[in-house]
């Protein structure tokens, strides 16, 4: 109990010097009071035990209620009021000579104040429920460059970063019900000479049949969109450098072949996306 009553003074002293500079600037009451109860308990530990547990069974009634009024039922702020308090009252659970009955009154708010701080855990304070608005703002917008329905051609879809789909064969209603259709592995493992990040961020492009993505060390893919078919890879044996941030390459651009075009691979060990 020489602990304890030490643990519960510098408490104390530390909430009623704070709690008084507090209350001069106009907050909170509460820290300077608490801070007066918590060393009066700290000095009646040692001979007065069951006084302490009936003044201390007080004091955190008061603090729950309080902390409910200033906070609401929400963990984190209540934790942070209350979580202490109750591991400090662990060793004042224990009956006195002089009795069980302060032990009891202790034990009784002790347990009740822990069942409600330990089932704010299952309550959300800041949830806000609503629902995505359904209704179409703009019957034709204008998706940028012309690209087909299905495809797929730049890292937001279209030249306006968009990414979004007209498609509508799935929709909120069926999307629980999508299976896999077929899965991949390039094959583009980590290496130990590479640098310590070695991620996988590519957003794949589709475009007519075919779905083009590259991989950490700059392997560029084709894939038969629907089948899952590898159809080429191309690697550009990209040499490895000690001084890169990241190993990953995070997309790739398509220009079409009537500009003379074709897919290059967005290498970006500090590049960004493709676009």
């Amino acid at each position: 109990m020489i602990v304890l009553s030490l643990l519960l003074l510098l408490l104390g002293l530390a909430l009623l010097v704070g709690g008084v500079w507090l209350a001069i600037l106009g907050g909170s009451l509460y820290y300077g009071l608490a801070g007066a109860i918590l060393v009066i308990i700290a000095m009646l530990v040692r001979g007065r035990r069951s006084a302490a547990q009936l003044l201390y069974a007080l004091l955190l009634a008061c603090t729950a209620i309080w902390a409910l009024w200033e906070s609401g039922y929400d963990w984190w702020p209540l934790a942070t009021r209350l979580g202490l308090l109750l591991l400090l009252a662990i060793p004042l659970l224990w009956p006195a000579r002089q009795g069980r009955g302060p032990a009891l009154a202790l034990f009784a708010v002790w347990a009740v104040t822990g069942v409600m701080l330990v089932s704010s855990l299952a309550y959300d304070a800041h949830r806000i429920e609503g629902q995505l608005n359904t209704d179409t703002i703009v019957a034709n917008p204008d998706l940028g460059n012309p690209v087909a329905e299905s495809d797929w051609t730049s890292y937001g879809r279209s030249h306006f970063g968009q990414r979004y789909s007209p498609l509508e064969q799935i929709t909120p209603d069926n999307v629980g019900e999508l299976t896999l259709a077929w899965q991949y592995q390039t094959g583009d493992l980590k290496r130990p000479e590479d640098v310590t990040e070695t991620t996988y961020q590519a957003t794949p492009l589709k475009i007519g049949g075919s779905l083009y993505l590259c991989t950490p060390h700059n392997w560029l893919i084709a894939l038969d969109a629907d089948s899952g078919q590898e159809q080429w890879v191309y690697d550009a044996r990209v040499p490895a450098e000690s001084q890169r941030q990241h190993q990953t390459c995070r997309g790739v651009s398509y220009l079409p072949p009537a500009a003379g075009g074709a897919l290059e691979s967005a290498d970006s060990p500090s590049s960004g996306p493709a676009e």
